[in-house]
């Protein structure tokens, strides 16, 4: 199977600072985490569909929700998603919607189009896009987003960055601009201004809002970066602009520490009180690792002033298998009417040669247990770059379905073989075999129940739903 080796990137969240405009960012929500789980390099396959599940609990059964399909360039580049629903009365996938994308001579995405699908014409519609210019080091100098106007039959403008850049690579403007209806033109909404000090460590962003009325950029926030001797951030500190004052007013700021590995183990975030003209302790986060540096907890505390105390606010949990894949994600929260964590959500991943499912859970606090709430299987083949798609119509049909002893499929093609694979609502493979049209197989052995089944041939499938009684 053809492999992609990616870099994972860190990346934050911003969290509001004390009522201020200006921001302090850290770890803080679910996606910042599964995000940053790991800065190293990994070797991941190339996914070719995934399908979606919904928890039905009235009759303890997992529900389609989605499908989705990606096609891929000879370079591993995505250039076709399409999506599908699943059609209950119908049993079948109905086409949603399709994402196309379009790459220049260095793999650099420079435009995707997304369309939606109009049942009553059978056909596509234009919903929106985006397009992307790079400099000459394929640093990305413009994103532009813009919506369809059916009315018109135009693309409208929605929003715009502009990006420069210094000689050593490092962002130094990056400017937003918004649509104006009225002229047709782009307007100045915001930009951002860098400055790196000679390791090119981010020493100050500054925030400026343009002020239509007098044509002019107004001073908005500012943040300010320090390092240690290893180039690790040590402290941020956010200021907001005073109009009346004229003057850089302090907001929050947030002091890192870090283990002889360099990972990140405490951040303390403090917040600026005007009255007494002292930073106030506001909220604390302590992390912990494996062994192989894959962070396996995360614990918020907020500072509560009339005890003088720490108290836990949330715990975030993480397992990871031998290839350092994560295993398990959970969040639970501090629960003050019991004086107790108490779940909030969870997700489990299971890895296979061709597959991985992620079962996602919420707490139910009645009975004091996690239940399911949704899950996905993504599966991963080696053909990629051919036309992989599944129809609204059939190729195959499966019978009977229910089914108690024997299963048959029906060709309705010219084709002499398919595999079918049946898998359980776990994603664990189940059946696997060779077929022709017509063919009785048994499936005797299998547990009655609901299984997913995936009809392939000459890079083309069919998925659905089969009923084992």
């Amino acid at each position: 199977m053809r492999k992609l080796l990616i870099l994972i990137a860190l990346t934050t969240i911003s969290t509001s600072s004390f009522g201020q405009s200006s921001t302090i960012q850290e770890d803080y929500t679910q996606t910042a985490i599964l995000s940053n789980l790991r800065s190293t390099q990994i070797s991941i396959q190339i996914p070719d569909s995934s399908i979606n599940y919904l928890w039905n609990a009235s009759t303890s059964l997992w529900d389609f929700i989605s499908n989705y399909r990606y096609n891929y360039d000879v370079n591993n580049n995505k250039i076709l998603e399409t999506r599908y629903n699943w059609n209950a009365s119908s049993s079948l996938w109905e086409i949603s919607s399709k994402f196309e994308y379009s790459y220049d001579a260095n793999n650099n995405k420079v435009l995707e189009t997304r369309h939606g699908w109009d049942s009553s014409s059978s056909s596509w519609k234009y919903s929106s896009k985006y397009e992307y210019n790079y400099d000459a080091n394929n640093n990305k100098t413009l994103e532009a987003s813009y919506t369809w106007d059916t009315s018109s039959s135009l693309w409208v403008g929605s929003y715009k960055f502009e990006y420069s850049y210094d000689v050593n690579n490092n962002k130094t403007l990056e400017t937003h601009y918004s649509w104006n209806y009225s002229t047709s033109q782009w307007i100045n909404l915001s930009k951002d201004e860098y400055n790196y000090d000679i390791n090119n460590n981010k020493t100050l962003q500054t925030n400026y809002y343009w002020d239509s009325s007098t044509s002019q950029w107004i001073d908005s926030y500012k943040d300010e970066y320090s390092y240690d001797g290893n180039n690790k951030n040590i402290l941020k500190t956010a200021y907001n602009w005073s109009s009346s004052t004229s003057q850089w007013i302090a907001a929050s700021k947030l002091e890192y520490s870090y283990d002889a590995n360099n990972n990140k183990i405490l951040a303390t975030r403090y917040n600026w009180n005007t009255s007494s003209g002292s930073w106030i302790e506001a909220k604390k986060y302590v992390y912990g690792y494996d062994a192989n540096h894959n962070k396996i907890l995360e614990t918020c505390s907020n500072w509560n002033s009339a005890i003088s105390l720490w108290g836990v606010y949330y715990i975030y949990e993480y397992n990871y298998d031998m290839n350092n894949n994560i295993t398990l994600y959970s969040h639970h929260s501090w629960d003050a009417a019991t004086s107790q964590l108490k779940g909030i959500d969870k997700d489990e991943y299971i890895y296979d040669v061709d597959k991985t499912t992620k079962t996602s859970y919420n707490w139910n606090s009645s009975t004091s247990d996690w239940v399911y709430f949704d899950t996905s299987i993504t599966f991963f083949s080696d053909n990629t770059t051919s036309p992989v798609s599944i129809l609204s119509t059939e190729k195959y049909k499966i019978y009977p379905n229910p089914a108690s002893d024997y299963l048959m499929v029906d060709f309705k093609n010219n084709e002499n073989k398919a595999t079918i694979d049946l898998y359980d609502l776990q994603g664990r493979k189940c059946l696997s075999k060779e077929i022709t049209n017509n063919e009785s197989f048994s499936i005797k052995n299998l547990k009655g129940g609901r299984y997913l089944y995936k009809i392939s041939t000459n890079g083309i499938s069919q998925s659905g739903l089969l009923i084992k009684e």
